[in-house]
């Protein structure tokens, strides 16, 4: 799995993973740590939807 943070123009930082191909999540945050975390949970929410079944996700945001 690759992760990648990267702050946009505004600041604030955004986190992407591709978990495996076409399976993506992302997490958002005022710093990279608040980022990784919220891509964290994003990443855990996409574990449990493709155990059920469900399409993308994203973490909660910042």
């Amino acid at each position: 799995m690759r992760i990648t943070l990267e702050q946009d123009e505004d600041g604030v930082w955004n986190g992407h993973a591709e978990v495996r191909t076409g399976h993506h999540a992302f997490g958002y945050g005022d710093d990279p740590a608040d980022a990784l975390a919220d891509l964290m949970e994003g990443i855990a929410a996409l574990a449990e939807s493709e155990e059920g079944g469900q399409g993308p996700v994203t973490g909660t945001g910042p």
